[in-house]
């Protein structure tokens, strides 16, 4: 995670799984970066749109706060909140997936 300037803005490493059986969003040690799981398929943005979604949920913003800046058709992505702090966004994501309040490290 890297923190910017006024208002805050984070930007986030993600790895997505479209497909998922369910939807999550954990801290991944191996990849240093939070793993987003959404049941929506790769297919023609429906995957991005779900974990712009998911993770605006988590976070409590809307989507608009939200943008997807690299990795569009790629597993790899990254996108910027908008709005919320470092440690809130960690706060938040680490308190909404599996292993919720275990110390894990940021990307």
């Amino acid at each position: 995670m890297v923190s910017g300037p006024d208002p805050p803005s984070v930007t986030l490493s993600i790895w997505a799984r479209p497909g998922s059986k369910r939807e999550e969003v954990r801290w991944d040690p191996w990849r240093k970066g939070w793993q987003v799981s959404v049941r929506a398929p790769p297919v023609e943005g429906e995957a991005n749109r779900a974990i712009l979604e998911l993770l605006s949920r988590r976070l409590g913003l809307g989507v608009s706060e939200l943008s997807l800046v690299s990795g569009e058709r790629s597993k790899e992505k990254r996108v910027i909140v908008r709005g919320l702090s470092e440690a809130r966004v960690r706060e938040l994501l680490e308190g909404s997936g599996a292993g919720a309040g275990t110390q894990r490290h940021l990307g």
